[in-house]
């Protein structure tokens, strides 16, 4: 899969994500789940493609852990600033 489609988990009790390395691109509201989803992990190392109002957490408590070595190329995702760490080891 190098993609997720849009709204596939919108929705949805999810409280954790991890994207695999392959995907390349992520649509609109994927990940559209109120305040469950807390954790998201993201593998790739070139950052996907996002579409709008991807990873949504009304409650602003939302982890997006990335490989250490792509920091800066996740800055791309500037609607998820702040939220954006390095993969814990």
């Amino acid at each position: 899969m190098n993609s997720i489609g849009e709204s596939a988990f919108e929705n949805t009790a999810i409280t954790s994500v991890e994207i695999p390395c392959a995907v390349t691109s992520i649509s609109d509201k994927a990940f559209w789940v109120g305040s469950s989803l807390t954790s998201v992990i993201s593998y790739p190392v070139v950052p996907p493609t996002l579409g709008e109002d991807v990873f949504y957490n009304e409650d602003g408590a939302l982890n997006i852990e990335v490989p250490e070595d792509s920091l800066e190329e996740y800055e791309a995702w500037t609607d998820y600033e702040g939220f954006i760490t390095a993969i814990s080891s």
